[in-house]
């Protein structure tokens, strides 16, 4: 989003923002361009975006640890949504006025462990920084003020607000969080340091310290205000650090946020140190951190390289370690809303890197699913374990696809017969493949998924019998048929081929004959056509070996002319009638941007039906929105036209963001297993794409995969 070339230039010539002054720095590891760890993975650093500015931003950095996450806001100092489940902060935290006007963000640059804002007013700079504690609910400030001129005379005046609270329930979409002040006492600190936040319905208390001290502090009905009265000379710099502590015990509440002011730099430093370590670790085989690890990726595609470390980088952001129900939960979105759920739809989307990186806590989350009704919900509170939500009509392929992945990446085939409920995990899968029966519109033959809000929630005409979800019963079934032949279920395994045949040949009479869209079958059996990327890349997903080569020529024809963009990519295009509807602009799944799952999903699709150099090129492409931040829920195009530049929207932070790793896994290198396949699909194929990945484990062995123009070849690793 933001031009390379121009960020260096403006970095370079703001100087005073990002050098080190002595004994009291604005943010230790601030650099322009950082070098790579010697082991080729990313520093947190090097990672960072780009400065943004405040237009160019629909979504605001967020940041995030172990325990929870917050939003920076339109100020230069203040986050919102802060929460540390069952801890939720309501809200703002402060905001800073010099001579009377508040300080606006002008500027803003993400970093994995920190949000970096910078604004300017009454002739001066201001600039702060903000992080939340290492594994600990709370958050710490840094205020820097520098005046580039002749001396002047400032006000300074620290306003600060919030409200915390406990909460036991109220932790789906959105969260719980107090709205009354009225219900807060707030008291000053006996050395008038900082204040007291204190919750008349909950245990919950949180303690600002501010160093140094406000030389007037006081309180009122809606806060703290603190003042300093300062002559700053020209060219010299003011600072302040900000320590906020949230806990359910005053004194250990209040003794760490002593010890945080008193040690302000230590703790940045224990910030940056703890993502860095828990990133380092994703990486390495028997790490201490996670239960498996990601492959390493080595390539001279700069471009790629970043796709892939900035995916992993937007998934771990959302791993969490204070839910009591799984010791890490990788919750689907933050800092607003989801912050304790996992929807079943967007963590399929990384299914491969979650069996990669984390099986064992993936087979205690799928076990725990099973025994839901999926058919009632469409996500689990990682705080309660209870579902959450309606029904979504994908739950069936992305549960099932989740359960696939893990057998067929990790090898482990006692899973199957893990007892999940009052049945086995295979009995399971085997109902999840067939459940569509019960859907079946009579004189089809195919399975209606009902209204608007159950399939895909802004495309009106995509309900009824919908051509993806039809063909993901043909894949399910398929899949199921050659795991139960592995058990020697021989006749279970006829018998659903059969259905599967029976039912592809139904779902091809749903293409739009010549055009590369697919269409729904409406109430009276009316055809509806829908330009939508859902059906391109589900249906290559699932029925590639039964599209015919016209057809895969007219489907890219269709993604690359009315999908496609410069940047990013449209879900729908703008020529489908439905477009027209108001609830279509949603960029998620309309024609005015896409879910951040779908441009990987797309890239796979465009490979499989024979077009990796194509596909290769959009996913270079996708590379320019991660110079704005991490991956989130989605990215919205800023214009009509094809070079429209993509900002993120929505939410700041969801886990579909790893679907780009996931995708260069499976595509550029092929990791592929399904049940009685090899692990590699097409290792013969040239991908156009040059690199290495180290360390894939597969069926507890490592191999070492290389894509080159003589295709994907495989040696053990060297560990």
């Amino acid at each position: 989003m933001i031009n390379r070339r121009r960020f260096m230039i403006s970095a370079m010539a703001s100087g005073v923002f990002v050098a080190r002054t002595a004994g009291h720095s604005m943010a230790p590891h601030i650099v322009a361009e950082a070098a790579a760890s010697p082991t080729g993975i990313p520093d947190a650093d090097d990672l960072a975006a780009e400065w943004c500015t405040a237009a160019e931003l629909k979504s605001l950095p967020s940041v995030h640890n172990t325990l929870g996450a917050a939003a920076t806001g339109t100020d230069i100092l203040s986050v919102s949504a802060m929460a540390f489940p069952p801890l939720s902060f309501g809200g703002n935290s402060a905001e800073l006025l010099i001579n009377g006007n508040v300080v606006s963000a002008q500027q803003y640059r993400w970093y994995p462990y920190q949000v970096l804002r910078r604004g300017a007013v009454a002739g001066v700079e201001v600039q702060t920084a903000v992080a939340l504690l290492a594994d600990r609910p709370g958050a710490m400030f840094r205020i820097r003020i520098h005046n580039p001129g002749s001396a002047r005379n400032m006000h300074l005046t620290l306003n600060f607000q919030g409200m915390i609270r406990q909460y036991a329930s109220g932790w789906a979409w959105p969260h719980s969080s107090p709205q009354n002040p009225a219900e807060f006492a707030i008291d000053l600190l006996e050395d008038r340091s900082g204040v007291t936040i204190t919750d008349s319905k909950s245990p919950a208390v949180a303690i600002y310290r501010i160093k140094p001290a406000p030389q007037h502090l006081h309180t009122g009905a809606k806060g703290a205000q603190g003042t300093w009265r300062v002559n700053l000379a020209a060219k010299d710099t003011w600072h302040a650090d900000i320590v906020l502590v949230c806990g359910q015990w005053p004194s250990e509440v209040q003794a760490q946020a002593r010890a945080a002011v008193n040690n302000f730099d230590v703790q940045f430093d224990d910030s940056r140190a703890s993502w860095q370590r828990r990133y380092a670790a994703a990486f390495t085989p028997g790490n201490s951190i996670y239960s498996g690890s990601l492959p390493r990726l080595q390539t001279a595609d700069e471009k790629v390289r970043r796709v892939y470390y900035m995916s992993v980088a937007s998934l771990l952001d959302l791993c969490r370690t204070g839910m009591p129900l799984y010791d890490r939960a990788y919750v689907t979105g933050s800092p607003q809303d989801a912050v304790t759920v996992m929807y079943f739809w967007d963590t399929s989307t990384w299914a491969t890197v979650f069996s990669l990186l984390d099986p064992a806590i993936l087979r205690r989350i799928l076990l725990g699913w099973l025994k839901l009704d999926i058919h009632s919900c469409y996500a689990q509170d990682c705080l309660t374990g209870n579902g959450v939500g309606p029904w979504y009509s994908f739950n069936d392929y992305v549960v099932f696809s989740l359960l696939l992945r893990y057998v067929c990446v990790t090898g482990d085939r006692d899973f199957l017969l893990e007892p999940a409920g009052s049945r086995t995990v295979m009995e399971a899968m085997d109902q999840i493949a067939t459940w569509w029966r019960k859907l079946v519109r009579p004189g089809t033959g195919l399975a209606d998924y009902g209204g608007v809000r159950n399939l895909l929630e802004c495309v009106p005409s995509y309900i009824g019998v919908v051509p993806s979800l039809n063909a993901a019963n043909v894949f399910m079934m398929r899949q199921t048929a050659q795991l139960w032949r592995q058990l020697d279920r021989h006749s279970r395994a006829d018998e659903l081929e059969n259905l599967a045949h029976d039912l592809a040949g139904r779902v091809m009479g749903l293409y739009v004959n010549g055009q590369g869209y697919w269409a729904c079958l409406h109430s009276h059996g009316r055809r509806e056509p829908v330009r939508t990327c859902i059906d391109f890349f589900t249906i290559t997903q699932c029925m590639a070996e039964d599209l015919s080569p016209a057809m895969k020529r007219q489907m890219l024809d269709f993604v690359s002319t009315q999908l496609l963009t410069d940047h990013w990519m449209r879900a729908l295009s703008p020529q489908d009638p439905a477009a027209r509807s108001p609830l279509a602009r949603r960029p998620d799944h309309g024609w005015t941007g896409a879910y951040d799952a779908w441009p990987a999903y797309t890239v796979e699709a465009m490979a499989q039906l024979g077009a990796p150099v194509a596909a290769l090129d959009f996913l270079r492409r996708c590379e320019t929105v991660t110079h704005a931040g991490p991956f989130g829920q989605s990215h919205e195009l800023l214009g009509r036209s094809r070079d429209a530049l993509a900002s993120k929207t929505q939410m700041y932070d969801l886990t579909a963001g790893g679907c780009f790793a996931e995708v260069v896994i499976r595509s550029l290198f092929g990791f592929y297993p399904l049940p009685g396949t090899p692990i590699l699909r097409g290792p013969q194929i040239n991908r156009h794409f040059s690199g290495s990945l180290y360390n894939v484990k597969s069926n507890g062995r490592y191999l070492d995969l290389t894509s080159s123009n003589r295709g994907i070849s495989v040696n053990p690793a060297n560990l």
